[in-house]
């Protein structure tokens, strides 16, 4: 007699099974791989194409006396993007070691950073933007645009203030809130801005942290932009560093309320030059 073709057991479909899941577990990672790499070559075109209009549009702005004042312009970093057929942000922009064109830029392209460095001439894409150098990026915000009507406001009140803080509860915060806005993680950094009156040194610091009262008595490390007698930081800053005290400041907000919060202390700082 021949026997009945029973098919397969439950035990051979669950090992079957089993053996699909786990080729899946190993193949669908490489192909997941594959395809971001992909998408990521395609990212670094785009960011490419950015830099030849930067650099193209730079020759022209340089001739008409315009580089300097158009770098930080946030509606000429639009006209970049839109001139590179790129959708997306370009964040910042500085200009090259000579002064002569664009340099360094960062530029957001789907859901992505990209930075340039010039002077390597290369391209690095991360997914958030404290993988980049949060100094520079911080300090290129405050000069554009979106920021540096802001700033003049505070430094031209009747009372000359000398210092902004970002943490202080009125300017500092409304200064924050545009970071938020932009995709800025608020706990990547703090900064100080001095604009002194009478000659004295100009300066920008930031840290890599944000500061807090609960940090008060310890030290940060920070980054210092020295802009000497600018008092539109429009000079190449002398780039330094140091470690600094933080203590807390008060200061009424804008209801008329004291507000304490944490501040860099940059008195009695031993600086090192970059």
């Amino acid at each position: 007699m021949k026997r009945k073709n029973k098919g397969f057991t439950l035990i051979e479909i669950i090992v079957v099974l089993v053996i699909i899941a786990i080729l899946a577990v190993i193949t669908i990672p490489v192909v997941m791989g594959y395809v971001e790499d992909a998408e990521d070559t395609k990212i670094i075109n785009k960011a490419h194409n950015v830099l030849t209009v930067t650099k193209s549009e730079s020759v022209w702005l340089l001739a008409r006396g315009e580089l300097l004042t158009k770098v930080n312009d946030a509606s000429w970093h639009q006209e970049v993007m839109e001139k590179a057929e790129v959708e997306g942000e370009l964040i910042s922009i500085k200009l090259n070691e000579s002064q002569t064109s664009t340099g360094d830029f960062v530029v957001k392209i789907d859901g992505k950073y990209v930075s340039f460095n010039d002077a390597k001439q290369e391209f690095t894409l991360s997914k958030k933007l404290s993988d980049i150098n949060i100094h520079e990026q911080v300090r290129n915000e405050l000069l554009s645009s979106s920021f540096i009507g802001k700033i003049n406001d505070y430094f031209n009140r009747n009372s000359h203030p000398e210092r902004l803080d970002s943490e202080g509860p009125n300017t500092g915060s409304e200064l924050l809130k545009i970071f938020k806005e932009k995709g800025y993680d608020l706990n990547n950094f703090s900064f100080r801005i001095y604009k002194k009156y009478g000659g004295s040194s100009n300066t920008i610091t930031i840290s890599n942290q944000r500061i807090t009262l609960d940090m008060v008595g310890s030290s940060i490390d920070v980054i210092q932009y020295d802009y000497g007698d600018s008092t539109d930081f429009s000079s190449t800053p002398v780039v330094k560093k140091a470690t600094v005290p933080i203590i807390s400041k008060t200061e009424k907000d804008t209801q008329n309320n004291e507000v304490t919060y944490a501040v860099f202390d940059l008195s009695n700082v031993e600086w090192t030059i970059e």
